[in-house]
C-alpha cells in the first residue's frame, strides 16, 4: 500500500513538474513572440519584415523543440498508424509498457445525391462538386444508359445501366471515365467502417459502364479521393423522364 502511494505521488510531482516545463516554455517565448509580432505590424520595409518573418518562425520552431524535448524526456511514447488503426505505446521504467489501440475514421460524413435521366433537366452527377449537372454538359462522373423513348416511357424505373464512359441517347455526351468496382453488399454501418487502406486494397480493376439497382454499392475515385456510393430507392417525379434514383456516397481521403 505504502508503495502504490508512493508511486502514485512521485507521478503527480513529475505531472506538476512537465506542465510547469511546458508552461514556462510558453510563457519565456510568447513574450517576444508576440512583442515582435506587434513590431512587424506596425512596420512598412520590405526588408525589416522578411526578417522579422524569420525571427519569428525561429522562436515558434525553438517552442517546439523545447516541448518535444520534454515529451521525450518524461513521456516516452510510441506512435504507430496503419490504415483506421492508431497504436499508442507509453513506456514507464518502472512498470513496463502500456499499450493503448484506437480507432479512428477515414470516412467522411453520409452525402446524399439524385440521379435523374438524361432526358431530364440534368442527367448526370459529378462526385467532387456534390451536385447534379447537365448530360450535355459533359465531363459527368455517372449517368444513366438508355433509349429515349425508355427515358421518357419508364423514367428510371427499368434503367440497368449507369456510365462514366459515354452516353448516345438523347445526344452524344462524354463523362470522367472514371472506374467503379463492386463491392458486393454493404450496410451504411460497414461503410463508415471502411478505412483508406483497405479500400485501396479493392479499388483493382473496375469498369466504366456497371449495372444500376436499388442497394449496389460501388468504389470509384477521382483525383486523390476514393468515393463509396450506395444506390437506394427511386423517387418518382410528374414525368417519367424526371424521376431520380437516390443514393448515399461517402468522401475517403
Amino acid at each position: 500500500m505504502k508503495t502504490s502511494t508512493a508511486r502514485s505521488l512521485c507521478y503527480f510531482c513529475r505531472g506538476v513538474f512537465v506542465f510547469l516545463l511546458y508552461l514556462l516554455n510558453t510563457i519565456i517565448l510568447a513574450v517576444p513572440l508576440i512583442a515582435l509580432a506587434l513590431v512587424k505590424s506596425l512596420l512598412r520595409n520590405p526588408a525589416m519584415l522578411r526578417c522579422l518573418d524569420k525571427v519569428l518562425m525561429w522562436i515558434a520552431s525553438l517552442w517546439i523543440r523545447v516541448n518535444c524535448w520534454n515529451t521525450d524526456l518524461f513521456c516516452k511514447i510510441k506512435w504507430d498508424v496503419k490504415g483506421g488503426k492508431l497504436t499508442v505505446v507509453a513506456v514507464d521504467k518502472e512498470e513496463g509498457a502500456t499499450t493503448a489501440e484506437l480507432e479512428y475514421k477515414t470516412v467522411g460524413d453520409e452525402m446524399g445525391g439524385y440521379l435523374e435521366t438524361p432526358m431530364g433537366s440534368n442527367g448526370g452527377f459529378d462526385l467532387k462538386n456534390g451536385t447534379e449537372i447537365k448530360a450535355s454538359k459533359g465531363g459527368w462522373d455517372f449517368a444513366m444508359v438508355g433509349t429515349k423513348k425508355e427515358f421518357q416511357d419508364n423514367g428510371a424505373q427499368n434503367i440497368k445501366k449507369i456510365t462514366s464512359d459515354k452516353i448516345t441517347e438523347p445526344g452524344a455526351y462524354e463523362g470522367s471515365k472514371i472506374k467503379f468496382v463492386d463491392l458486393g453488399t454493404q450496410t451504411k454501418e460497414q461503410i463508415a467502417a471502411m478505412s483508406l487502406t483497405d479500400l485501396k486494397a479493392k479499388y483493382t480493376g473496375g469498369e466504366m459502364t456497371v449495372d444500376l439497382a436499388q442497394n449496389k454499392c460501388y468504389l470509384t475515385k477521382k483525383d486523390d479521393t476514393y468515393y463509396v456510393i450506395l444506390f437506394g430507392s427511386i423517387q418518382t417525379g410528374v414525368k417519367k423522364q424526371n424521376e431520380k434514383y437516390m443514393f448515399s456516397y461517402w468522401a475517403v481521403k
